[in-house]
């Protein structure tokens, strides 16, 4: 099962990164983290939603419709 993490779940993927990544480097066809932002499923209106910089672990809402950020879908294994 697959889906869009939380805002609270990208914080923990913010936190490990550098662990998930070097797991990931050991899957064959896996893509890694990138430092840049993501967008959670956490909504703060109808028409905006979290996201979460892998930089410095900022996070901040923008408009759904407007913004681009990039999405991670997360699996449980």
């Amino acid at each position: 099962t697959w889906w869009l993490p939380s805002l609270g779940e990208l914080g923990m993927i913010w936190k490990y990164f550098e662990p998930i990544n070097a797991a990931l480097a050991r899957i064959s066809g896996a893509t890694q983290l990138s430092r840049a932002h993501y967008w959670s499923s956490t909504e703060y209106s109808a028409s905006d939603a979290w996201y979460l910089g892998m930089y410095y672990g900022d996070r901040w809402y923008y408009s759904k419709t407007t913004n681009q950020r990039r999405v991670r879908p997360v699996s449980a294994f």
